[in-house]
């Protein structure tokens, strides 16, 4: 069960009063086996460790509250204050685990760290080979595998601040576009205009395009940027009788289309940050690229190869187009060649369609 948006994960700074808490969780049989050194410490040992970490102005060591109760540990080292590099290291309480506390633990730290010691350029992670949990929990958080230092028994991973900005600057966004869309709501409820889309006809125009895709009857569809469930809407209207599920980023969005259709799925939720485990037969979007203000395209492309990921048989989106004869400002319109192009490198089976308005495409990506 992953945490909910009621759910809370937070840091603190270690203090001395946390001896006896670290000391048993560095004894913990699941956690010696996971770390490096897989060795149990002595009482003396760790107390000297606790004041080494807590006056040692090369380490921060940070407390993993879940709902304000602590559930594990992260911690930063450098060799030498001047360092542009940091090591990183991390764990939790087994009970604890594939909850997603701690990919947010990651992020909340990694980020605090980073924007705390400007210096810093790279955080390195050394994980025993065997830990394969750990290796993909790094990753997750936007480690990448390197080989700039190697030890013994060991993978490498390496965390750039680059990457940890572009995460920064992709959250800021997201929280332009709730702001936008929540600010819409109060104003026009549940009019279409609360989406930003020119006319009802417009949007299921587009509707009718994802239902080509294939006979969508009886089959999973996860739905991005769902909005007030008007997909869904026109799937039951429509007697396609789906497995149907809405995410939006947008809270009010989702508290809106679970007060329509409260027998529907919607729920809060960014697949690019929060991890979506499961599978549908298809993955659709709609109208979710337009308003993209930092790297759009790159935003785009990831957006495209996580939904083809999330896919059993293909997914489904569209985007304004570059072709178009009249643009407005501040808004992304894709060059759908390049689109094209770049869902080549995922599967040979591509659709475009750019016949049915004058400023916008629809893409089908089979596996």
């Amino acid at each position: 069960m992953n945490i909910s948006k009621n759910d809370r994960v937070s840091l603190k700074k270690l203090e001395l009063q946390d001896a006896k808490l670290i000391f048993d969780w560095r004894n913990d049989e699941t956690i010696v086996q996971m770390s490096s050194s897989q060795k149990k410490v002595s009482w003396e040992e760790h107390q000297q460790w606790i004041k080494n970490s807590i006056n040692n102005p090369t380490r921060s060591v940070y407390i993993v509250n879940y709902n304000d109760q602590p559930v594990g540990q992260v911690r930063f080292d450098k060799d030498d204050e001047k360092d542009d590099f940091v090591y990183f290291s991390a764990y939790l309480l087994s009970r604890d685990t594939n909850k997603g506390i701690g990919s947010e633990a990651l992020r909340l730290s990694c980020r605090k760290y980073f924007q705390e010691n400007s210096i810093v350029q790279k955080a390195y992670s050394y994980i025993r080979v065997e830990n394969e949990i750990s290796k993909r929990f790094v990753m997750k958080g936007g480690f990448a595998p390197t080989t700039d230092k190697v030890i013994a028994e060991h993978e490498t991973f390496k965390l750039m601040r680059s990457t940890v900005i572009d995460i920064l600057n992709r959250e800021k966004a997201a929280q332009k576009n709730i702001d936008f869309y929540s600010d819409l709501i109060k104003k026009h409820d549940l009019d279409v205009k609360s989406l930003n889309w020119g006319s009802k006809q417009s949007q299921e125009m587009r509707f009718e395009l994802f239902s080509q895709l294939d006979n969508l009857n009886k089959k999973s569809i996860l739905d991005i940027g769902c909005g007030l469930g008007d997909f869904y809407d026109w799937l039951e209207k429509n007697n396609l009788k789906t497995n149907y599920k809405g995410i939006d980023i947008t809270p009010k969005m989702i508290e809106k289309a679970k007060e329509r259709f409260p027998n529907a799925n919607f729920e809060v939720k960014n697949v690019l940050e929060r991890n979506e485990n499961q599978k549908y037969d298809y993955v659709v979007a709609s109208g979710i690229f337009y308003l993209v203000e930092q790297k759009p395209f790159e935003f785009m492309k990831k957006m495209i190869q996580k939904m083809f990921e999330m896919a059993e048989k293909g997914i489904a989106f569209n985007s304004l187009s570059s072709w178009a004869d009249q643009k407005h400002e501040n808004e992304f319109y894709a060059n759908p060649s390049e689109v094209v192009d770049f869902c080549r490198t995922l599967s040979r089976k591509v659709v475009l369609k750019h016949h049915y308005h004058p400023a916008d495409f629809t893409i089908y990506l089979y596996k």
